[in-house]
């Protein structure tokens, strides 16, 4: 099954949510589903690294390490429509 995670926080971060985002893909992966993540960038740039999307954003100041998408990325969301998800969560 093909699994879409999106999230606002990923990889770069470490928090609870981070952990669990990355527990919940270790084990859905060792049941042999295929997991991609769709999450904001720590920088101004897109860009795709180890089955992850990382959207370019901008800091967000009202929340420490808090950051908001400044970009659709079309040609990503191009491909995750290609890769048809069976799931988004």
């Amino acid at each position: 099954m093909k699994i879409l995670i999106t999230t606002d926080t990923y990889s770069t971060y470490i928090s609870g949510v981070v952990t669990s985002i990355g527990n919940l893909r270790e084990e859905l992966e060792s049941l042999c589903h295929e997991v991609r993540i769709l999450t904001v960038s720590d920088n101004v740039k897109n860009y795709y690294k180890d089955g992850v999307y990382h959207i370019r954003s901008l800091p967000l100041k009202l929340y420490p390490n808090t950051r908001f998408p400044i970009s659709f990325a079309r040609d990503y969301l191009e491909e995750i429509i290609e890769w048809q998800p069976h799931i988004i969560h």
